[in-house]
């Protein structure tokens, strides 16, 4: 090993305190879940730009190791890296991943095994499939030239993605034939449609006074709870996993008690069962805004992403899951999203998919370590009977 790799893998295990005792990520003889043992221990919050360009570089290195071709990004603070087996921004397949992951406790970002899960913060959403991705392309068979394939890793999926994924679509115009993206759906089952976002907040205002003199002002917490009964008049009087939904998440207003307010805020996730719900939610919410008179700010919008089971990328990629885990792939709706709805807006299609695991997010997310090996397998497979005969025929 020469001293620049040396001094590299001692920088890295000396600063995240590595629990693998071959900490040189240049060594062949990794195994999957060592780099997913790697990666949690760096602790890569979202917004944190020092753990999450270490991250980068830590996956640089196994990439770059079997020769795949690097570009890094940056856009506000926010990293990119895309790594390619040729020069194109139009490979056959395409994983997608990220390396930010929400904040939590310190014992979280050490990975420990217990009855066959490995848990820790990440392991499922998405070191787990991070490392997936960099096993596959280790234990790769022959050249990564005799495949057509990228990996993109971005570090702000968990706020929106809009410095990552949305870029690298909407402005580095990457359009590969396919992308595979282990972050949805669960327990293999693969997402069919994911539901549209919007996020937004809501300002009412009024006029303050003494709170013994009611008549004397314009109570905008009032004015703002009616307006949200209007908006939650909108959906479902019973919600569930196959509607429209809604969940005023924060309520801000007042400075005392005995003081009317002048001000209040609402912030409001919907999600939206189909595209008609979408077009019509959204335009009823702007009608009631410019009736009542209150100010409405979206943070974030998202259509929602349809994956067609008959495609051929996807029902191989379908195909290649049962041979490796023995039984039918179900087609799902997911309630949440993915940076893959940067790319499903120019039509490519997305195999949007987690293994077997749960609890991500919280202190007790794992993966099935089984699972893990079984989606380096996964990835291994599918290359070779998509990506393969794909560069071939490119020669």
């Amino acid at each position: 090993m020469n001293k620049a790799i040396q001094d590299f893998a001692s920088k890295i295990a000396d600063k995240w305190k590595l629990k693998t005792q071959d900490t040189s990520v240049e060594t062949a003889n990794k195994k999957v879940d060592d780099f997913l043992r790697d990666l949690i221990s760096i602790p890569s919050v979202t917004g944190d730009h020092d753990a999450n360009h270490d991250a980068f570089d830590y996956a640089e290195r196994i990439l770059k190791r079997r020769g795949m071709s690097i570009k890094r990004y940056e856009w506000n603070d926010i990293e990119s890296l895309v790594a390619s087996s040729r020069e194109t921004k139009q490979p056959t397949v395409c994983f997608f991943g990220h390396v930010d992951v929400v904040p939590g406790p310190s014992e979280v970002f050490q990975m420990r095994e217990k009855d066959g899960r490995l848990y820790g913060r990440g392991a499922l959403d998405m070191k787990g499939g991070v490392a997936a991705i960099l096993g596959a392309v280790q234990e790769l068979p022959g050249d990564v030239a005799d495949y057509d394939f990228a990996v993109m890793l971005t570090s702000d999926e968990e706020t929106g993605g809009f410095d990552g994924g949305a870029r690298l679509a909407e402005e580095m115009g990457y359009r590969p034939k396919m992308m595979i993206v282990p972050d949805g759906g669960e327990n293999w089952n693969m997402e069919r449609f994911a539901k549209g976002i919007w996020h937004v907040t809501i300002e009412t205002s009024g006029k303050s006074a003494h709170g013994s003199r009611p008549w004397a002002g314009i109570n905008a917490i009032d004015a703002l709870m009616a307006d949200l009964a209007a908006i939650r008049s909108l959906f479902p009087a019973k919600i569930t996993p196959d509607t429209s939904t809604i969940n005023i998440g924060l309520i801000q207003g007042g400075e005392a008690i005995n003081q009317i307010p002048s001000s209040a805020s609402a912030s409001i996730d919907m999600r939206f069962a189909t595209p008609q719900d979408q077009v019509r939610i959204t335009r009823a919410v702007e009608e009631l805004a410019e009736k009542c008179g209150f100010t409405v700010t979206t943070e974030v919008e998202a259509d929602a992403v349809n994956n067609d089971p008959n495609n051929p990328y996807l029902k191989a990629y379908a195909e290649c899951t049962e041979e490796i885990i023995g039984r039918p792939v179900e087609w799902i709706t997911s309630m949440a999203s993915n940076d893959s709805r940067f790319f499903a807006k120019y039509d490519i299609p997305c195999a949007i998919q987690y293994p077997a695991g749960a609890n991500h997010h919280s202190t007790d997310e794992y993966i099935e370590k089984k699972a893990l090996y079984q989606m380096q397998q996964l990835f291994i497979n599918y290359l070779g009977r998509v990506a393969k005969s794909s560069a071939a025929a490119k020669k």
